[in-house]
């Protein structure tokens, strides 16, 4: 009988644990899938068009104004091994469809002929980037001209360099990046000359062309302060500002074992700024990269530990992380379109949200508190630490995961496994490499950082009293 009234008691007393807990949930908004990559010819046509349709300088006399123009367009490649009509005919109305978005452009006309105007792009790869030239000319109208200068006057010139990218590689004809999954290179690439990348403990890091220079830079947030690094002859060399998060009120709850958080948030005009949360701090920080360097915006975002970029001027937050109850307690609800689920424990970051190649369902990919990696649909990475990346090493669409172990101090080991959602028939969450850095691993982040037209990733470990950053490539 005792024993009956105790275990009443204890089913009575899990149901109001589990009661309170439902309703302590946290319960993301539903996660779309993010906005299709920028195409990369039309991006390097809106940067050609911007330069030469802008007023020129007033000593340089006349009008860049469309003024009804006919316009012709002149596409040539230099490319050793390369196709270049298609590329060219692709530039060619990015350009033209560029032009037809802007007052006062009279229409496209298939010779000099027919034109009052021409514009000549010269295209070129290099450094697994294509650059571009291009020159805008008024034609000559009359005899007279023709005599003068038959090629016609010179109105504008513009440049412009965009990474190579799956897009660019089909119209090139140049085919997919040959590499072995199965035998990556790990190389250090802190440079001395920056020792306070190497005092303190990263927390998380981000890549990401800040200034809007066409040159990427990587952010990192560290245990005392967010960081602006550049890559320089093989290694991170150049600093380019930081702010100390003492300029942020502390967290009443800091956790034992702190977290970090990074976004790349793009503004509605275009602009890209960091928002980047510490545990130990009660609010993340806003900051930007102008010809100054790094510096704090007073911009306010939605409040709560920053998550996942879902489109401009947003991202899912969560509630904030707070003492060691957010490592073993709580509800997480996920959602994407139709589909969802829930787990316990918190998500320190949510690394993806993409459409499977076939049936228009998705898959999430988080980081849990705590350690393991969440897909949904697509089961765990159990033995997963609490650092990973997503990455398409050979830029062949299908993306792999890169994960830590859960070790606590000496060697780290890194596995690279299929991610979900692959097309071709490849499996989800088969191995492809393992191999191990000196140290615990406390942040990753993927991305293109030395130009070459492909990501690498970047992995930060700490040994407790040093920081390193190493590099991990296809051979």
């Amino acid at each position: 009988m005792i024993a009956r009234h105790l275990l009443a008691a204890m089913s009575s007393s899990l149901a109001l644990a589990l009661a309170t807990e439902a309703a302590s949930a946290q319960t993301l908004p539903t996660l779309p899938p993010p906005a299709a990559p920028a195409s990369s010819t039309a991006t390097l046509a809106s940067q050609l068009v911007g330069v030469l349709t802008a007023p020129p300088a007033p000593e340089l006399g006349g009008s860049a104004a469309l003024g009804g123009a006919r316009v012709a367009i002149a596409v040539t490649l230099t490319a050793e091994g390369a196709r270049g009509a298609e590329l060219g005919a692709f530039v060619a109305d990015a350009i033209e469809a560029r032009l037809s978005a802007m007052a006062g452009f009279g229409r496209r006309v298939a010779s000099d002929e027919e034109a009052t105007e021409r514009i000549e792009v010269a295209l070129a790869v290099s450094d697994g980037h294509l650059q571009a030239t291009a020159r805008r000319r008024a034609l000559p109208k009359n005899l007279w001209e023709v005599i003068a200068g038959g090629t016609g006057r010179v109105l504008a010139t513009a440049y412009a360099n965009v990474p190579i990218d799956l897009e660019l590689r089909s119209l090139l004809g140049l085919g997919r990046r040959d590499v072995r999954l199965d035998a990556l290179r790990v190389v250090p690439v802190a440079k001395k000359s920056l020792p306070a990348l190497m005092r303190a403990r990263a927390l998380d890091c981000a890549i990401a062309d800040l200034d809007g220079d066409r040159d990427p830079e990587l952010a990192v947030l560290q245990s005392d302060a967010l960081r602006a690094v550049r890559w320089t002859e093989g290694g991170f060399s150049r600093e380019l500002g930081a702010i100390p998060l003492e300029v942020l009120p502390p967290s009443e709850a800091p956790l034992r074992e702190p977290l970090g958080r990074v976004l790349i948030v793009t503004r509605e005009g275009g602009d890209r700024v960091l928002v980047a949360a510490s545990s130990d701090r009660a609010e993340p920080l806003v900051a930007g990269l102008g010809a100054a360097g790094l510096h704090r915006l007073a911009l306010t975002f939605q409040a709560g530990w920053p998550l996942y970029v879902t489109g401009a001027d947003r991202f899912v937050a969560a509630p904030w992380p707070r003492a060691i109850d957010s490592l073993e307690g709580g509800l997480t609800e996920a959602r994407l379109g139709a589909g969802g689920a829930t787990w316990i424990g918190g998500a320190s970051r949510v690394h993806d949200v993409r459409a499977f190649a076939a049936g228009g369902r998705g898959a999430i990919v988080a980081a849990l508190v705590g350690g393991g990696v969440r897909i949904l649909p697509g089961g765990d990475v159990a033995q997963a630490g609490t650092v990973s990346a997503l990455i398409d090493f050979d830029a062949d669409g299908a993306s792999e995961l890169l994960t830590s172990s859960q070790a606590l101090s000496g060697p780290d080991r890194l596995t690279l496994s299929r991610a979900p959602g692959q097309v071709g028939g490849r499996t989800a969450g088969a191995t492809l490499w393992m191999g191990s850095v000196p140290a615990p691993v406390t942040a990753m982040c993927a991305g293109d950082v030395d130009r070459d037209g492909y990501d690498e990733v970047i992995v930060a470990t700490w040994d407790g009293l040093l920081a390193e950053l190493i590099i991990v490539v296809p051979r």
